[in-house]
Parts: structure tokens; sequence; C-alpha cells
């Protein structure tokens, strides 16, 4: 078992926090443990809470109307979720499931709102990290309109990798099927197999079902940059 403050100390988000600032959060946060495919909130819930990921992984996600999971990232441990604590009056825009066996470290709104004002030195820190997740989002955006299928499917698993574990040297492996990767791109699971057997094809993967190894991540970006 981790210790929480390590952990929280450990958060990009929680990086302007002065050492007392940490031991504060430690203080006045809860930590909770979710089995494989439980459910740690719903799209629409209006109770938010902020969560740094202590162990395991969370994939956030929404519910199409005919009851199909969307998956829309997987965060890993050291990340957090629950952007909705910044938003006042407005009920969570997506949902989150354990992705494995997972422990949070969470904070409920008001008290990260308390937490915030008692120590204002993070506030810069914590709009570069809303600005890196925009940022992020435009250019998936950005993909999806000028890019094809097999480049939005490599931009996508770099996404991943950074969000489950940072920027670590390859090969890096994340788990994930097809069905997933189909889901977060909009595409059926035969179209992201062709996806990936390009990406194989310029030895820039290896996958087997329901794990996928980024071999090299700088020719990852190089691909999509020549796409």
């Amino acid at each position: 078992m981790t210790n929480v403050p390590d952990t929280l100390g450990s958060c990009d988000l929680l990086a302007g926090l002065p050492p007392e600032g940490i031991a504060e959060a430690a203080r006045l946060a809860t930590v909770r443990s979710f089995s494989e495919g439980q459910t740690i909130y719903r799209k629409g819930s209006s109770q938010k809470t902020l969560a740094v990921i202590e162990s395991g992984s969370v994939r956030v996600n929404a519910i199409s109307g005919a009851g199909k999971e969307l998956t829309l990232m997987i965060c890993g441990p050291g990340n957090w979720f629950g952007d909705g604590v910044f938003w006042e009056d407005t009920p969570r825009l997506y949902g989150a499931v354990a992705h494995e066996s997972t422990r949070l470290i969470e904070f409920r709104s008001d008290t990260f709102v308390r937490l915030l004002d008692a120590f204002p030195e993070c506030y810069p820190v914590i709009v570069r990290q809303l600005g890196q997740r925009l940022r992020a989002a435009l250019m998936v955006i950005e993909d999806d309109a000028l890019r094809g299928i097999p480049a939005r499917l490599a931009r996508r698993l770099l996404f991943i990798a950074t969000f489950q574990h940072g920027n670590p040297e390859p090969p890096v492996s994340l788990r994930l099927t097809q069905e997933q990767l189909g889901s977060m791109l909009g595409i059926s699971r035969q179209a992201a197999y062709r996806a990936l057997q390009v990406l194989l094809g310029e030895d820039l993967i290896e996958f087997r079902y329901g794990v996928i190894h980024l071999k090299d991540r700088e020719g990852l970006e190089a691909f999509i940059a020549r796409e």
C-alpha cells in the first residue's frame, strides 16, 4: 500500500502545493477502493469529487443511448480526474469505471476548493494542467478533421500512455482492447484492428488481445506528423 502524501506529492495537478499543503490535502482526502468494472460515478450525477489514482487505472466514459459504454480515456497511477470540481452548477460531463482493481484518493468539491483557497500559490500549476488538457482535446478535434484512422489511433495511444504512465522510456504496455480503442475513435472493432495493423507494419507497436505495446514513441509522433 502506497503512502497518501507521497502519491499526492507526485500528482502534477498538486505540484504547486507546499509541503504543508500536501500534508493538509492528505488530511482532508478520503481513500476509496474499487474492484475491476465497478462504477465510480455516472455521467450526469450532481455530486462532484476530484480523485488522484493511487493504484490501478480508471476508464473515463460516456454511455450511448443504446446503453453502450464509450471509452474516452484511461488514466493510471498518479493521474487525476474529476475536472467538474472546477465548473460550478453543472452535472458531471462523463462517468468513470475502475479499469482494474483501483484505489483512489478523493476530495469532495467543496473540500478541494477550500484547499485551493488556503494555498493560492497552487493556482498557476492548476491553470497549466487545465490548459494542457484543453490542448489535448483540441489536438483530438484536429486529428478527427484532418487525419486518417491510423494517425488518429496513434495519437490516442500516445495520450493513453501519457495518462497511464507519464513519459516512460519504451516499450510501454497498455491494457486496452480493440473494442475500447474503437469506441474512443467512434469506429468499429474491425477498423481499429486494420489501423493497428498499419502501425504494426511500421514496427511502431506490438499487440495481442487486451494488450498493446508501444515500441517507438518518437516514431509514432513522426507517423502522425507525416499523415
